[in-house]
């Protein structure tokens, strides 16, 4: 049976940034999709990219979980609020490792073609994130 697209953002969330599974990204995106606000806002990064970027961030931050808050579905769209926690145990952002758990907050909008992601749009708060890093490594 196919997964609903409610469930196909839900997995992607728990398999490639909870668990870390980057062949997850081939098992839940389309070979073409494309990763729209990843690093910064005007980024667009194909599917290769994206997991370069997924090994890029984990070398920054460990005990990565994010959490669906909630989806919004319609036909082929999805849309998410989610809620981030990480360690940060590398010098990700331009800090040296602080040890600290960031939080964040983000939206992301998936576009689904034959069961499989091939569009995910993405806003999240990085700047909260750089500026509490910065300001735990004023005091260090």
């Amino acid at each position: 049976m196919a997964q609903s697209p409610p469930d196909i953002a839900v997995r992607w969330f728990e398999e490639v940034w909870n668990k870390g599974r980057l062949e997850a990204v081939d098992e839940l995106a389309t070979p073409d999709a494309k990763c729209y606000g990843f690093p910064q806002p005007e980024s667009v990064l194909n599917r290769e990219e994206f997991k370069e970027y997924v090994l890029e961030f984990r070398r920054s931050f460990t005990h990565i979980h994010l959490s669906v808050d909630e989806t919004v579905a319609e036909g082929y769209r999805v849309a998410v609020r989610w809620t981030g926690t990480m360690k940060h145990t590398g010098s990700g952002l331009g800090f040296a490792p602080t040890g600290r758990i960031v939080h964040v907050h983000g939206m992301s909008i998936f576009h689904l073609r034959d069961g499989l992601i091939s569009e995910g749009w993405n806003a999240l708060d990085l700047g909260s994130v750089v500026h509490f890093l910065s300001a735990v490594s004023a005091r260090q």
